[in-house]
């Protein structure tokens, strides 16, 4: 840690990865950290008033180790503000504002100040009875944030046990993810278990499915709960069920793979389920898994694959996971540069995509690459790159710098406190989702120059058309204005017109022709309260609006093509019916598909889908299925598309001009 090249001793410095270490530097201001996980972290250093910049992420292997880091402190920025209930926007006295640089409470009116901090900046705050929220500070330009309005949602505890064969399990970690709404794939928790296998886990509302993970590695998948605010479920049992030990071999290119490290994937939910080390004879064994299907990924040196699905049947039968060194991909990045991290992705990984580091000469090289159109990002000191690639062809990522500075606005130009800036390289690639917290509504990225595509959503606003803009190195901007949304609220009742709670209620903003995936698929959901009311705080009209009730059977549905003269207060009654958008499973990759003359075409990608990983956006043709032409009827290209989880399929679409080949993996879709 330094400061005008003199080194800081007792800087407090933070690294952040899974969870949060701190400690303070040494003398000449050295500092280590040692054991750490592998996977990517997170560092930076304060000495209030001063801080240095956020340093990240930076990759730990799992036999390596980083060195010479340097963290150069600067005068950091000041953060105000205050945190309230997001319902009734009451400040939240007490509560736990947690950064890099140190923590504070808030006052009796739920006010805080923070300085000295990085920047960015990460920022997390907590209180009773909420859920918690981590936040990255945007606007890294500026010195402070004042005027910040930090809104935590209540949130609904859950309680229960995790047992084993009745036996109640210590230390075990519990958590949720979220199944609906755009928040879907975020997690709440995790939380440790007590001494006799107890939990109570704090969430927000909305369909959560609860996981579980012993110490001994074992993972359990829980009960799928729909929870609505001011009411707490009946306390749940996770049973761990009888631990299995899963035994095989593992072979690269017919001989033993020694060495080989193997993950297995719970192929419905692509969760990790257990590790293993194949040894000199290419023998493995996995010592905790329950009866299930599973996937395995196989990392060796530069290889990184993935096979299966495997059956784990409790009667003992080996598994043989057979590896190929398969397609090589290999280039180079100009400048040439050591530590440029890269990486390439089809989407049809269950963890992270294959990432690696670049040598002194700038080189890299992957092996067992999938066939077809991959995309490859390159991102390093000298800046970032992004491009096509097929296995086998030498590619080269020229790092370029450029950014992005993007101006939130309402519709008479002021500018908005938090906002989600989202943005798509035309190129080819995934949208990325940046949340924001700006005091002016400026936001600064830095992105690889090329034409993009941007978009921005914030509580309260409706759509904007998403705007083109050329990102170079000298920098670009673009202004966006979000309309106000009308808010709509109403009641639900049953038949004899007695309200009802805990239904899920949802607003499907209908998009025009050409916006993108966060924009075509766009949709809000909320549940109703004990007396059955609902509200949204602001939509973008035409809007459908539907509701579904816990029982099978009971829905309404609306279409709202404008808000008859301001706030439109609706009154749904359920009656019996199919119950399209009630929560259900499938064994597919996540979209929902339609005829467009003689095209299909994509018309909603479901979030944290295989189909959302690998890039589909709506809007795509659908040209080919594992070969064959997705021509009508529907029904066949969907059968196609849909498969037992875990197992792969290749499809082509065609996004202007452009074919594109996209590598999915079929799994478990909630809805």
């Amino acid at each position: 840690v330094r400061q005008a090249d003199a080194g800081v001793p007792g800087a407090r410095r933070v690294l952040r990865g899974a969870a949060t270490l701190a400690a303070t530097s040494g003398p000449a201001g050295a500092f280590s950290f040692d054991g750490l996980p592998a996977g990517e972290v997170f560092v930076s250093a304060s000495a209030a008033p001063r801080a240095s910049a956020v340093v990240g992420p930076v990759l730990l292997g799992s036999d390596s180790s980083v060195e010479g880091v340097v963290l150069e402190l600067v005068p950091g920025a000041a953060v105000s503000g205050r945190v309230v209930d997001a319902v009734s926007r009451e400040g939240l006295p007490g509560a736990v504002l947690a950064t890099s640089s140190g923590a504070t409470a808030a006052d009796r009116e739920g006010r805080f100040s923070l300085q000295g901090l990085a920047r960015p900046a990460w920022l997390e705050a907590s209180a009773p009875g909420h859920v918690t929220r981590l936040e990255w500070l945007s606007a890294a330009e500026a010195r402070g944030y004042e005027g910040l309005e930090l809104r935590l949602e209540p949130s609904v505890a859950v309680v229960g046990v995790v047992a084993r064969q009745g036996r109640g399990q210590a230390q075990a970690s519990v958590w949720g993810e979220k199944l609906s709404g755009l928040r879907s794939g975020e997690r709440c928790g995790p939380t440790r278990t007590e001494a006799d296998g107890g939990f109570r886990l704090e969430c927000s509302e909305g369909v959560v499915q609860l996981g579980a993970a012993l110490l001994d590695g074992t993972q359990v998948r829980g009960p799928r709960l729909r929870l609505s605010a001011g009411q707490n479920p009946p306390p749940v049992t996770l049973e761990a069920g009888e631990a299995l030990a899963q035994e095989g071999v593992a072979t690269l290119d017919g001989q033993p793979a020694a060495g080989v490290a193997l993950t297995a994937l719970d192929s419905s939910t692509q969760a990790l389920a257990g590790t293993a080390l194949a040894d000199a004879q290419g023998h493995f064994t996995f010592p905790q898994l329950s009866v299930g299907r599973y996937l395995v990924q196989a990392n060796l040196g530069a290889l990184i694959t993935q096979v299966g699905p495997f059956e784990q049947t409790g009667e003992g039968r080996a598994w043989t996971v057979v590896l190929e060194r398969g397609r090589v991909l290999e280039g180079r990045v100009e400048p040439a540069s050591a530590g440029v991290q890269v990486r390439w992705r089809t989407g049809s990984w269950a963890s992270s995509p294959a990432l690696t580091s670049t040598d002194a000469q700038g080189r890299f090289r992957f092996e067992g690459v999938a066939a077809g159109n991959l995309l490859v990002e390159a991102e390093g000191a000298d800046g970032a790159a992004a491009a096509q690639a097929v296995a086998g062809t030498p590619v080269v990522l020229r790092l370029a710098r450029g950014s992005l500075t993007a101006v939130v606005t309402d519709e008479v130009g002021r500018g908005l406190n938090e906002f989600t800036l989202v943005v798509l390289p035309l190129s080819g690639g995934l949208p990325r989702r940046i949340p924001a917290l700006s005091a002016n509504g400026r936001l600064t990225v830095s992105l690889p120059p090329g034409r993009w595509q941007v978009a921005a959503e914030a509580e309260g606003f409706g759509d904007a058309p998403a705007r083109s803009v050329e990102v170079t190195a000298s920098g670009a901007e673009v202004r966006i204005a979000l309309p106000r949304g009308a808010p709509l609220e109403g009641t639900v009742v049953d038949a004899s017109g007695a309200p009802r709670a805990g239904v899920s209620v949802r607003a499907q903003s209908v998009a025009p022709q050409g916006f993108g995936v966060w924009q075509g698929s766009r949709f809000r959901m909320v549940f109703t309260d004990a007396q059955g009311h609902f509200r949204f705080g602001g939509v973008s009209f035409p809007v459908v609006l539907g509701a579904v009730a816990s029982e099978a059977g009971l829905s309404a549905w609306l279409e709202l093509k404008a808000p008859p003269g301001g706030p439109v207060r609706l009154e749904l009654k359920a009656q019996p019916g199919p119950k399209p958008g009630d929560v259900f499973e499938y064994e597919g990759v996540g979209m929902r598909l339609g005829l467009q003359g003689q095209n299909v075409q994509v018309i909603e990608v479901y979030a944290g889908s295989p189909a959302e990983s690998a890039g589909v956006l709506a809007g795509d043709v659908l040209v080919q299925v594992d070969g064959a032409p997705a021509t009508p009827p529907l029904e066949q290209v969907v059968k196609r598309i849909q498969g037992p989880s875990g197992t792969p399929v290749l499809v082509q679409v065609r996004r202007g001009g452009a074919l594109l080949e996209l590598a999915l993996r079929r799994k478990t879709i909630s809805l």
